[in-house]
């Protein structure tokens, strides 16, 4: 996909944000090749991505909440800060992702062991429960569902903890 079909699509998907889903249209980047993307800051809360090739595309600050991301190849991906919230990651390849400092919080991930080998999730926003002293015990994911969860447990810092 070249640069300015993307552009147009995340155009569209943002009125169709923007609107309430009234006008515009939901991006539809299903099973798309978008290696190395730039996709720093983009909007694509609840866009249909499943599948897509995302392999070291740059996904940070990236509004993904609600998003399609089933089996979409994240490998190498920067997804530092995007917000994930809710997203559908079952089957996501994310081996070598770099998620620090993602809002994974409500996100569905289901990681095989191989998939999420080298993902780096620390720090990720897990949980709204009061801040953690900084040297607790690791924290899972509660509302983030690892199933069947073989990941690392994930570190909250104090610093990312946010108020319930």
């Amino acid at each position: 996909m070249n640069t300015v079909e993307l552009r147009n699509i995340l155009d569209d998907h943002k009125v169709w944000v923007e609107s309430f889903r009234k006008r515009g249209s939901c991006a539809d980047l299903c099973s798309a090749a978008l290696r190395d993307a730039d996709l720093r800051d983009a909007n694509l809360r609840g866009a249909a991505i499943g599948g897509a090739n995302l392999l070291g595309a740059d996904l940070c600050g990236a509004d993904l909440r609600d998003a399609n991301l089933r089996f979409a190849n994240l490998c190498g991906a920067a997804l530092y800060g995007a917000d994930l919230r809710c997203a559908d990651l079952l089957g996501a390849d994310l081996r070598g992702a770099a998620i620090g400092g993602a809002n994974l919080l409500g996100a569905d991930l289901w990681c095989r062991p191989a998939r999420c080998k080298s993902a780096r999730f620390q720090p990720v926003w897990c949980s709204p429960a009061p801040c953690q002293p900084a040297r607790s015990p690791p924290v899972r994911c509660r509302p983030a569902r690892f199933r069947p969860a073989r990941c690392r447990p994930v570190w909250c810092r104090p610093a990312r903890c946010r108020p319930a």
